[in-house]
């Protein structure tokens, strides 16, 4: 909300031609995999539990995230400066609607679990988040009058091109492991923080129950820690971490699982350093691309 007052502030006081546009939930290709739905499909492809908060009956509006970028380009183009325009999906979905409906799609294409139970059965409900809204809405009957946008994609077309994105895009899934139950909170939840040292040369680590991905060969970790504000997700930063190199020194931490590649790993940092040159980059720059 403060950003969009500032921008109608310079609009309002020096011309400045800016054009705002809030949005729903979104889903499709590149999620970052703490979202419920690329964390939901992995852990269902992996045969791990599905927690879900409360009762499940959270409701959320979905926009396919070519719909939403389509969207931005229309009103870029033809918005009227000053104004602002809500971009959503039509497709309101309780949370539990959205997990059994990705069992469901991945029994179909992949066929049941190992015990020939239906991926339903990976269904876990934990204790509801502290101040969870219960309904997000949006209105986006503005930018469909002014600008005749409307969704090119309707969800039951869009969840499929997505599941059928991250069952053939294996790297991406593949190349992390959440370590503890979560379903698809903002990156604000993250306990991990990381501060650069005064020489510039290390980051600090704290946390606990970090949430840890392993690389694709040998005792390679990535860790996610926080350094920039609670719920904004590009303010996480990923870290290599190798194990018993100078990759990660001092510090205390402790090894809960093993740290076998794949293999899912809980460790608790206490000022532990990583130097600047062992960071991969920012969540949503691509980051998971570059692992070796």
């Amino acid at each position: 909300a403060s950003s969009d007052h500032l921008a109608r502030a310079y609009f309002h006081t020096y011309g400045l031609p800016v054009v705002i546009t809030n949005c729903s939930n979104n889903y499709g290709p590149y999620q970052f995999p703490e979202k419920l739905i690329p964390l939901m499909l992995n852990n269902a492809l992996h045969g791990r539990s599905l927690p879900v908060y409360g009762d499940g009956g959270n409701v959320r509006d979905w926009l396919y995230v070519e719909d939403h970028c389509e969207a931005i380009v229309r009103v870029l183009r033809e918005g009227r400066p000053g104004e602002s325009y809500n971009i959503g999906g039509h497709n309101e979905k309780r949370n539990l609607e959205i997990v059994e409906l990705l069992c469901d799609m991945l029994d179909r294409k992949v066929g049941p679990l190992a015990s020939g139970q239906p991926r339903r059965s990976l269904i876990t409900f934990v204790r509801d988040r502290l101040g969870h809204d219960r309904r997000y809405a949006i209105d986006a009957g503005k930018i469909e009058r002014e600008l005749g946008w409307t969704p090119r994609w309707s969800f039951e077309q869009g969840i499929e091109r997505t599941v059928d994105w991250y069952l053939a895009s294996g790297e991406w899934l593949g190349a992390w492991g959440l370590t503890e139950p979560n379903t698809g909170s903002d990156a604000g939840n993250m306990r991990t923080t990381a501060v650069l040292d005064a020489s510039g040369e290390y980051y600090i680590l704290n946390g606990a129950k970090n949430f840890i991905t392993h690389g694709r060969s040998g005792d390679v970790a990535v860790v996610i820690a926080r350094t920039g504000n609670v719920g904004d997700s590009h303010g996480m930063t990923a870290f290599i971490v190798e194990r018993g190199t100078p990759g990660f020194e001092g510090g205390r931490k402790e090894d809960k699982l093993g740290m076998r590649a794949s293999e899912t790993t809980e460790l608790i940092f206490t000022d532990c350093r990583v130097p600047v040159g062992n960071v991969i980059g920012k969540v949503g720059d691509g980051f998971v691309q570059s692992l070796k």
